[in-house]
């Protein structure tokens, strides 16, 4: 017998998350719809788009999903060409089959997923989305319920296990983090930054120099009392700045370079600690700023950063792992394609592979 699969709710959460990434995310099978014989299945194209060693994929699915990524692209304002719309199409219908084989293999290597693994992947996925408060917000903005994720999570614990089960990853050698911290020094270097405080006068460039000549003394003489050592400078901001950030006490944090106008950031960056230097002219205005603090570039060192590169190789070997594994089934699975975006021929060379795909209409983010 053949069945028709519906897993429309996890691919929501896949394609939120980016459309074309090449994770599977599997749901388990959810009979909701009327049994497809393998007899009729070529009777029925517009209930399957294309049958898996006997189980048919949702042709209403794929056409939600394909509506959905569409929608999501023409929002970046680039038109979508015939020809990208149809290998869109396709790259969805592939991962489906691709998430299915990885299903019926789990199923058959009996791959189970307990209580407490479930509750714990939950919690890790909400800390990579920023949080409860992240997680929350990003559910509302996709109309998503928190059973809906549960299920994305779930296939991706089932299908690494089956990795694990099926591959044996080994664990990071020491010679490979090593090697792996050495060739990505940047991803741990903290750059040189400083945290000020200022005062702003604002004056437009379209002022009449006599404004201009009046509002500069005034700068200046503030200047002058800031570093006189009568009053803090947290004060003055109080009395004098007419910036946004007056009600901070002028504080607008710790930046780096490149974060702030070119010549504000110059001054922060030369001026010493606890002394106000200026005025700055900017297009906003002339400010008085001073530096609270500094840090220096610096470089982490390997203990500080050994947890995240161990966690960076085995997520790389974990994905080397599954597009093998996945490699294998393709070759062992009985997959019959019914949908006009992709023909036999296409799917068994990986003519339209969601990487070229996503090659040509540029991969869409969350």
């Amino acid at each position: 017998m053949t069945r028709l699969i519906t897993n429309h709710q996890r691919y929501v959460v896949c394609f939120a998350v980016g459309l074309f990434a090449l994770t599977a995310c599997e749901k388990a099978c959810q009979k909701t719809e009327e049994p497809v014989t393998e007899k009729n299945v070529s009777l029925q194209e517009g209930e399957a788009a294309a049958v898996v060693n006997g189980v048919g994929i949702s042709k209403q699915e794929l056409d939600a999903l394909h509506k959905r990524a569409v929608e999501r692209f023409t929002k970046t304002n680039r038109p979508v060409s015939s020809d990208l719309d149809r290998k869109m199409r396709a790259s969805i219908l592939r991962k489906m089959i691709d998430d299915q084989i990885i299903k019926q293999k789990a199923q058959t290597e009996q791959v189970t997923v307990d209580r407490i693994e479930r509750v714990e992947g939950l919690e890790r996925y909400k800390e990579k989305m920023g949080g409860q408060k992240a997680f929350a917000i990003f559910m509302e903005r996709q109309g998503l319920t928190e059973e809906q994720v549960q299920q994305t999570v779930l296939a991706d614990l089932e299908r690494d296990k089956l990795i694990q089960k099926l591959s044996k990853l080994e664990e990071p050698k020491e010679e490979e983090i090593q090697q792996y911290y050495k060739a990505n020094s940047k991803l741990f270097t903290t750059s040189e930054m400083v945290r000020a405080r200022h005062i702003l006068l604002k004056l437009s460039d379209t002022e009449p120099k006599e404004k201009a000549d009046l509002v500069l003394k005034k700068a200046q003489e503030i200047l002058k009392e800031a570093n006189s050592g009568n009053v803090s400078f947290e004060s003055l901001v109080n009395k004098y700045s007419e910036g946004p950030s007056a009600k901070q006490g002028g504080d607008v944090g710790f930046f780096g370079r490149g974060r702030m106008t070119k010549a504000f950031e110059d001054a922060a960056f030369d001026a010493p600690l606890k002394k106000a230097v200026g005025p700055v002219k900017t297009e906003f205005g002339y400010h008085i700023i001073y530096v609270e603090e500094k840090t220096e570039s610096k470089v982490a060192s390997l203990e500080e950063v050994r947890d995240r590169i161990v966690d960076s190789i085995r997520r790389t070997k974990r994905s080397l792992k599954s597009e093998e594994l996945l490699g294998s089934l393709r070759k062992e699975a009985k997959v019959k394609v019914l949908d006009y975006s992709m023909t036999q021929e296409e799917y068994a060379s990986g003519h339209t592979a969601p990487e070229q795909v996503a090659a040509q209409g540029e991969e869409i983010k969350h």
